[in-house]
């Protein structure tokens, strides 16, 4: 079993494999933006994409969802801000190593 821990303020959290909710293909193929993302704490898209596809998440499913939104971390690994296929349409620019966050600009009701 893989765990993913970090240390944070002294405390030990684990990342359970069982609390990691896992989609592929077949939990995708009814097409987003999907509301149960907004659900989750952390979103990690690591797909390869070669064709159009519904947003997986979008501006507007997050203005949407408002306060009940779990979502607070979006882990881009496919990073595909310049990509007219984009599943996470949610901001324009790639991070780096000197500023490895971006934040997104939530619209409000």
């Amino acid at each position: 079993m893989v765990s993913l821990l970090y240390f944070c303020d002294e405390q030990l959290t684990v990342l359970r494999r069982d609390n990691i909710l896992k989609w592929d293909m077949e939990e995708t193929a009814k097409g987003g933006p999907f509301p149960e993302i907004l659900d989750v704490d952390i979103f990690v898209n690591c797909i390869y994409l070669t064709s159009a596809i519904p947003p997986f998440i979008s501006p507007q499913s997050l203005k949407d969802a408002g306060d009940s939104r779990n979502l607070t971390v979006v882990v881009d690994v496919s990073c595909d801000t310049t990509n007219p296929f984009n599943p996470v349409p949610i901001y324009t620019i790639n991070t780096t190593f000197d500023a490895p966050t971006v934040d997104v600009a939530v619209p409000y009701v």
